[in-house]
C-alpha cells in the first residue's frame, strides 16, 4: 500500500481538504483520535478517498480507541457498517434514563424527582483585560445562575452546566432572563442543607385558608378551604393533566380583585393582576415564568355580536383556553439568524379570571365558579387590603411551606391523581376540572377530601350555563322573587307563599297555588343560588331587597337584575402588559452561554 505521505504530495494540489489537519491525522502513523472524530465530513471522505483509513488499520497499533475514532472516520464519510455489528449497535443509546430529555425550566419533574428552577446569586472574580491584553483579576461581583432545587434526598441544588446535562440527561429550551424572587435565600438553604422541618399539611392547609377568612368574607366556609388547595395546587400544577380556572363573580366591591390579590401573594410565581392584555404577553410570558395568572374585567375579553347573538371572544380568549390543559400549544414564526421556524410556546399555568356579567363559552366550562357577595355591615373586612400586608412575614412562610410541601410530597399526589376513583360522583369535565383539587385535599386528610368533594358534586349540578335559562325553574322561582320584591319593597323578609303566588301568577297556573311541596321547591332552590333562607311564627321567608338580589342575581342571570348598566360598575385600571422587574432576578446573557 502507498503511504499516505507518499500519496498526499499527489493530492495536495487538489484542495479538497484541510491540509494541516490531514497532516496531523495520518502523519507517519502518529494518530490523534480525537482529531480524527472532530473531522468534517468533507475532510473524512477525502481520508477515505486516499485510503489513509486502511492505513491505520494496518500500520497502527490495534486500541479501542483507535477503533473507535476508525468508526466515525467511517460514518463521516458515510461508509455504514453492518447492522448486526456489535460495535454498531453499542454506539446507540438503548437505555431510556440516558436518553437527554428536554424539560421546563421553572417547575416540571425528570426521571425519578420534581425540581424548581430558580436563578441564585454567586461571588464570582471579576476580571478584566490589563496594557498586555491578559485577563486578571480586579476585585469580585454577584452574578446570577441557573440552578435546580430538587426532591432528591442526596442531591437537593444542582447548577445548570453542560457536566450537568451530562449527569442528569437533561436541558432546557430556555433559561428565562429574570425570575421572580419567591423562595426567600434563607429558607433555600435550610431546605438544601437539611435544616427544615417536615411540613404538616393541615397545618398548611389552614393557614393559607386564614389568610382568605381574614380579608374576605364568604358565606359558605368551604369556599375558604377550596382557594387554599388551589393555591397549594398551583405549586404542583405540571404533575397534572389540566388545572381549573378559578371565576370570581359578582357586581363592584364583593372582594372579587381582593381574592386574587390574596392568592397572588401565595400561589407559584404569582403575577400581577392584567387587565385587557395583549395576545404575546399572554403566551410569551407563561412559557417562560410558567405562573400564576390573573384577569381582572374579564368580560372585556368578549364582544357581543348582534348577527349571531351571541358573545365572541378573540384570540387572547383562546390562549386562556389553551392554559387550562397541558397539551396545547401555540405555535408561532420565530425568524432564527435569515430562517424563519415554527416555535411551540406553552400557555399552560394556574389562572384566575374575576367579572360582572361571568364568562363564557369554552373558558366558562373550565372554571370552578364562586358567586362573590359584600360582607355585611358589621363586617369590617370589606375595609382591609391585603397589599397593605404585603411585607408581613406570613406571606413568604406560606410559599416556603408550598415549596417544600410539594417536594416532599409530589410523588404521593400524584399517586393519588393518576389513580383516582372514577365513581367519586363526578363526571365528565366536572372529574377532570375538580380532580387535581381532590387529589390535594385527599393527601391532606379524609375530612377535607369529603367537605370539597360534596360541595363539587352540588355545584356540579347546578352548573350555570344549565340552569339559568329563561325555561329553567331557576329563572322562574327569580322572576317571582323579582316580582315579591317590587309589591313588597318595605321590607327585607318574603314568605315563600308570597313568592309561590307569584310564580303561578306568570305560569298561568291557579291550581299549581295547592301544592304544598311547591313552597320547598323554590325555597331549596332559591337558597341554592345564594339568598339566606329562614323561618319564623308565620312561615318561611327568603331575606332580599333590591341590593341584595342585584348581587346575586346580576352574575348569573342579567336580564332578571335591577341594575341594567352593569359594566359602568366596573373600576377602571390603568393598562400596562410591560413587565416590571422591581421583584425579580436577572441572568445575563453571557452567563447563559453553554449551560444547557
Amino acid at each position: 500500500m502507498v503511504r499516505p505521505d507518499e500519496e498526499w504530495e499527489k493530492h495536495k494540489a487538489s484542495g479538497t481538504a484541510t491540509k494541516v489537519k490531514i497532516r496531523y491525522l495520518v502523519n507517519r502513523g502518529n494518530i490523534k483520535e480525537g482529531t480524527i472524530c472532530m473531522a468534517k465530513e468533507k475532510e473524512a471522505k477525502e481520508l477515505i478517498k486516499l485510503g489513509h483509513a486502511e492505513y491505520i488499520k494496518e500500520n497502527v497499533k490495534s486500541s479501542e480507541k483507535t477503533k473507535e475514532a476508525i468508526k466515525i472516520l467511517n460514518e463521516k464519510a458515510g461508509i455504514e457498517p453492518e447492522i448486526n455489528n456489535k460495535s454498531f449497535l453499542d454506539s446507540f443509546i438503548w437505555d431510556e434514563s440516558k436518553v437527554i430529555e428536554s424539560k421546563v425550566f421553572p417547575i416540571d419533574t425528570h426521571q425519578d424527582f420534581f425540581y424548581y428552577g430558580l436563578l441564585l446569586p454567586r461571588e464570582v472574580d471579576k476580571k478584566q483585560r490589563n496594557e498586555e491584553g491578559k485577563e486578571e483579576v480586579v476585585g469580585k461581583e454577584q452574578k446570577y445562575f441557573p440552578c435546580i432545587i430538587t426532591s432528591r434526598p442526596e442531591r437537593k441544588l444542582i447548577m445548570i452546566t453542560q457536566r450537568t446535562k451530562e449527569d442528569n440527561a437533561i436541558k432546557f429550551d430556555s433559561i428565562p432572563n429574570a425570575l421572580p424572587k419567591r423562595w426567600k435565600l434563607k429558607h433555600i438553604l435550610n431546605y438544601v442543607q437539611g435544616n427544615s422541618k417536615k411540613i404538616n399539611a393541615k397545618e398548611l392547609l389552614e393557614k393559607v385558608s386564614s389568610q382568605y377568612e381574614k380579608y374576605v368574607y364568604i358565606k359558605n366556609k368551604v369556599w375558604y378551604k377550596i382557594l387554599a388547595v388551589w393555591d397549594i395546587g398551583t405549586y404542583n400544577y405540571m404533575n397534572f393533566e389540566a388545572y381549573p380556572f378559578i371565576e370570581n363573580r359578582g357586581i363592584a366591591g364583593t372582594g372579587k380583585t381582593k381574592t386574587m390579590s390574596i392568592s397572588s401573594l401565595m400561589s407559584f410565581n404569582g403575577g400581577q393582576i392584567m387587565v385587557n392584555p395583549s395576545e404575546s404577553t399572554l403566551f410569551r410570558e407563561t412559557d417562560e415564568i410558567r405562573g400564576t395568572k390573573y384577569f381582572d374585567e374579564a368580560e372585556k375579553l368578549w364582544a357581543y355580536n348582534k348577527s349571531t347573538k351571541q358573545f365572541e371572544g378573540d384570540v387572547r380568549t383562546e390562549l386562556i383556553n389553551a392554559s387550562y390543559t397541558k397539551e396545547a400549544k401555540v405555535p408561532r414564526q420565530e425568524k432564527i439568524g435569515n430562517k424563519f421556524v415554527t416555535k411551540w410556546y406553552s400557555p399552560y399555568s394556574p389562572t384566575q379570571l374575576s367579572s360582572i356579567n361571568g364568562l363564557y363559552g369554552a373558558t366558562e366550562t373550565r372554571a370552578i365558579t364562586r358567586i362573590c357577595t359584600k360582607s355585611p355591615n358589621n363586617d369590617d373586612r370589606g375595609e382591609s387590603e391585603p397589599s397593605e400586608d404585603r411585607n408581613n412575614p406570613i406571606w413568604t412562610e406560606v410559599r416556603d411551606e408550598c415549596y417544600r410541601f410539594t417536594l416532599e410530597n409530589w410523588k404521593e399526589i400524584k399517586e393519588l391523581y393518576n389513580n383516582f376513583p372514577k365513581d367519586c360522583g363526578l363526571k365528565r369535565r366536572d372529574l377532570q376540572i375538580w380532580k387535581p383539587l381532590l387529589s390535594i385535599a385527599k393527601f391532606i386528610s379524609e375530612e377535607d377530601y369529603k367537605d370539597i368533594l360534596d360541595f363539587a358534586i352540588e355545584l356540579s349540578e347546578m352548573r350555570l350555563d344549565e340552569l339559568i335559562t329563561e325555561s329553567s325553574f331557576d329563572y322562574m322561582c327569580l322572576e317571582a322573587l323579582k316580582i315579591t320584591i317590587l309589591n313588597y319593597d318595605q321590607t327585607d323578609k318574603h314568605y315563600l307563599d308570597k313568592i309561590k303566588d307569584m310564580y303561578c301568577l306568570k305560569k298561568g297556573d291557579e291550581e299549581s297555588k295547592k301544592d304544598i311541596y311547591l313552597n320547598r321547591n323554590i325555597g331549596q332552590h332559591l337558597k341554592r343560588l345564594g339568598f339566606e333562607k329562614k323561618r319564623d311564627g308565620t312561615g318561611t321567608y327568603i331575606i332580599s331587597n333590591k341590593g341584595l338580589y342585584d348581587e346575586i342575581v346580576s352574575p348569573i342571570c342579567p336580564q332578571l337584575a335591577f341594575i341594567s348598566t352593569l359594566s359602568t360598575l366596573s373600576t377602571p385600571y390603568n393598562i400596562n402588559n410591560n413587565k416590571k422587574d422591581v421583584d425579580s432576578v436577572k441572568i445575563s446573557v453571557d452567563d447563559k452561554k453553554g449551560v444547557v
